[in-house]
């Protein structure tokens, strides 16, 4: 953490400004600003934009790329997940993050590449009274197999599909979390031959909620 520090202190003095000055600019107490620039504390998720603003310095610079998903739970935030589609794609790019839960970070590790998402679920009018539902994801992008059951993010044919996969003797059970009738029994011969033509395994899910809006 003392990284991002020395990188706010440098930026602030370049500009000119006090502690005290940044603060005010940012809304915290100046010894919130003191906190990060000795490496006790790091700025959290929802002040990072702003902070980048004030500072005239790119959010990535802002964060320590390796610890990005750990103690700052800063998790790059994708409006579009078709972006995973660009081969110029970079996860540092974006300008939007959202705070991991504690416990989904227990289902990572420090090789893990982590963005967020979201999507619109089907609406369930009579529970939520025209509410829209839309799930909230967590992927690692770092896995590009599937060792085990649990929702996978997939390309098929160059689009993007979230996908509940169950392994089984018989084969697996291709799922689409958006209708139960979307079910696909593929073979471990199929589906291996496909894994070297038309899917690829983008990464698995390591965490996801249902936000009513």
């Amino acid at each position: 953490m003392k990284d991002i520090g020395k990188k706010i202190k440098s930026s602030r003095t370049g500009k000119g400004i006090n502690q005290t000055q940044l603060a005010n600019m940012l809304g915290v107490k100046p010894q919130t600003v003191s906190g990060w620039e000795r490496g006790i504390s790091r700025p959290d998720v929802s002040i990072l934009k702003k902070l980048s603003s004030v500072l005239d310095m790119p959010v990535e610079l802002l964060i320590d790329e390796t610890k990005i998903n750990f103690d700052g739970v800063a998790i790059p935030m994708l409006r579009d997940i078709s972006s995973l589609l660009d081969p110029h794609f970079n996860v540092l790019s974006v300008d939007d993050f959202y705070s991991m839960p504690r416990n989904a970070s227990k289902k990572t590790n420090k090789n893990s590449r982590l963005i967020c998402f979201e999507q619109n679920a089907n609406p369930l009018i009579t529970l939520t009274k025209h509410k829209v539902i839309k799930h909230v994801f967590i992927a690692d992008l770092s896995m590009h197999t599937v060792p085990h059951d649990g929702i996978y993010l997939i390309k098929i044919h160059n689009q993007i599909h979230v996908k509940s996969i169950t392994i089984s003797i018989q084969g697996y059970l291709v799922r689409s979390l958006e209708s139960h009738d979307d079910v696909e029994r593929i073979s471990h011969h199929e589906f291996e031959k496909s894994m070297n033509v038309s899917i690829f395994i983008l990464g698995r899910v390591v965490w996801f909620s249902v936000d009513l809006t």
